[in-house]
């Protein structure tokens, strides 16, 4: 019998969207699923196309309305928030185009979602955004219709369009950190990744990832849960780097690759931690 629940509030990220021939298809039950294998984690995915954080709060506050009391909630938003309009652009570049979501209204609506689980007792684990392909993107919004001209107009350059997700994702980072909260840190994990063009691990749409993507998506998700307090982790398949880093709110991406030197305090007292060397 299982011990712990998990629920996942989250978009279409979290619900293993891929692009592919024109398409959408979900790989989360052949991709994702398996590798979840051996979690002593019930997890149920509440993840919804196209949810924004005011949306995904909804679905939280049905949940505890409902008496739902889940050990974790994985709450995984933002890429729809940081959006834009884009015909709206196309048919108007010089007007003030805002996203979807502003900036602190996403922040405050997450700090929220966050203040809700805490007061039911569930524990919130927050998740980074997986890096966008702005050209992928930039192509993909144009072959929707949007003049290439208007478009350049509003952006400068096709690289806004990771500036702004940018944003969004640190201001998770952020949040994580002052709440001290258990954090997976997606984004790193894809741009870090090694041996594999980052285009292979972005869909055709340059928002979503491949199920290669998804792969590494599926592996932070497991190692953070698997070392959040109160889970004892697989000692059969320790982290690469500290074995504390998933763990850790203060970890850094050298944590994760690097093991740290002991150091001796005191007498008494030694620590192994990047954190204490810097």
């Amino acid at each position: 019998m299982l011990e712990k629940t998990a629920i996942i509030f989250g978009d279409s990220i979290m619900k293993g969207t891929v692009y592919e021939g024109g398409r959408y298809r979900s790989c989360y039950t052949e991709v994702f699923l398996p590798q979840m294998e051996g979690l002593d984690i019930a997890l149920d995915n509440r993840s919804r196309f196209g949810y924004t954080a005011e949306r995904g709060l909804g679905l939280i506050k049905k949940a505890i309305a409902a008496g739902e009391k889940p050990d974790y909630a994985l709450v995984e938003y933002g890429g729809n928030d940081c959006n834009f309009d884009w015909p709206a652009i196309g048919r108007d570049p010089d007007y003030p185009h805002q996203p979807v979501t502003a900036l602190a209204d996403f922040e405050a609506t997450m700090r929220e979602c966050i203040g809700l689980l805490r007061g039911a007792g569930i524990t919130p684990v927050l998740m980074s955004l997986p890096p966008v392909d702005s050209d992928k993107y930039y192509e993909y919004i144009i072959s929707k219709g949007v003049d290439r001209c208007s478009l350049l107009k509003f952006l400068g350059t096709p690289l806004s369009i990771y500036r702004y997700q940018e944003l969004y994702s640190v201001a998770i980072s952020k949040l994580a950190r002052s709440e001290e909260l258990p954090f997976v840190d997606v984004r790193s994990a894809f741009l870090e990744c090694i041996g594999s063009p980052f285009s292979q691990l972005i869909s055709g749409d340059g928002l979503h990832p491949t199920e290669k993507g998804y792969e590494i998506v599926a592996r932070c998700f497991r190692e953070r849960l698997e070392s959040i307090p109160g889970l004892v982790a697989n000692a059969q398949k320790l982290p690469a780097g500290c074995k504390f880093h998933p763990r850790c709110s203060h970890c850094t991406a050298k944590c994760g690759v690097e093991i740290p030197h002991m150091r001796q305090i005191n007498a008494d007292h030694f620590v192994a931690c990047w954190d204490m060397e810097a």
